[in-house]
């Protein structure tokens, strides 16, 4: 069973750095878009466009705003590349999630659920784009179902490099 709606965590990717402010970029939203804040952002032609579950190359950031729905608007995001960002471990496939030390340091693919939630699919190693690189003991203790967990970009689905 595909996950429709993420039943907690609901939230998207979002950008964490304790030591210093995140800087937003800006760009040119893509014609006919819609994403919510969160929301996994790639380049097409010269402006914005939601990503997609799977993808695996052109990635720029993350919306730091929901989409406007007008062409070429100017949209706020957080770079990909060298930013951490907390969003919630998942699995399309089996749903509920268990949060375990494996999870750790492993590549997984981005996922969209039915209401645009982009989440990390702890089943899918194949198109990945984001690494575990960091989650809470006590949520790795408890097995927490739809834990939030750290993540980055993979360097290889980057814009820059590919």
């Amino acid at each position: 069973m595909a996950v429709g709606t993420l039943s907690s965590n609901a939230f998207g990717l979002h950008a964490i750095n304790p030591a210093m402010s995140i800087p937003l970029m800006e760009g040119y939203e893509k014609a006919s878009q819609s994403f919510k804040d969160g929301a996994i952002l790639k380049r097409d032609t010269g402006t914005l466009a939601v990503a997609g579950a799977d993808n695996t190359a052109d990635i720029v950031g993350v919306a730091a705003a929901p989409a406007s729905g007008v062409t070429n608007a100017k949209r706020q995001f957080v770079l990909a590349y060298n930013n951490v960002f907390e969003v919630t471990l998942e699995d399309e496939t089996n749903t509920n999630h268990a949060l375990v030390i494996a999870n750790l340091y492993t590549d997984y693919a981005a996922q969209v659920d039915s209401s645009g939630n982009y989440y990390a699919d702890e089943n899918d190693t194949t198109n990945t784009c984001l690494m575990i690189i960091g989650a809470n003991k006590a949520d790795i203790d408890a097995a927490t179902v739809r834990a939030r967990v750290l993540a980055v970009f993979l360097t290889d689905t980057l814009a820059q490099n590919t």
